[in-house]
């Protein structure tokens, strides 16, 4: 069997990034169809005598992640402006907590409602997608609310009506 050959891990810096798994040299966060995919299109050369285990990684959660998925996005303009627009506000016009409904005293904060950044994040149907794709995602009206730094921040109220 063949695995991706050194030159090919050293050109992407993989090399002592992931483990051996039926002869495939496979990095972490990449199926076997995809390093089997990516082997067909790169140098083969025989399987040398390496060792490296899983055990040998010192990848945090997101170095193991696709490269468009690694930072966070910034949010648009439009999506602020939207937010601004079409937020409740109190008697006293203070943004309503889309979390727990209260109102934000404090500093507002954008928060994902349904699906957080980190779901996003380790859902492997947006493994694929372009590092655009990932921006307009997380950019998903439907998907955002203003929140209290502490709801934010804690991930302790849930989503009303869920």
């Amino acid at each position: 069997m063949f695995f991706i050959g050194f030159k090919f891990l050293n050109k992407f810096n993989l090399l002592n990034k992931g483990f051996i798994f039926d002869g495939y040299y496979l990095v972490k966060g990449l199926s076997k169809f995809a390093v089997k995919s990516l082997a067909k299109n790169s140098l083969k050369i025989a399987r040398p005598s390496l060792e490296a285990t899983e055990a040998s990684l010192k990848l945090t959660r997101v170095e193991s992640l696709p490269k468009n998925l690694q930072t966070r996005p910034k949010w648009w303009k439009s999506t602020i402006d939207h937010l601004d627009a079409n937020t409740p506000k109190d008697a006293n016009g203070n943004f309503i907590d889309a979390k727990t409904l209260k109102p934000i005293t404090g500093k507002k904060h954008i928060g994902h409602q349904n699906v957080t950044w980190r779901q996003y994040q380790e859902n492997p149907e947006n493994w694929l997608k372009t590092r655009d794709q990932v921006i307009k995602d997380y950019n998903d009206i439907s998907n955002l609310g203003y929140e209290s730094g502490s709801s934010n921040s804690s991930h302790g109220a849930k989503t009303k009506g869920l």
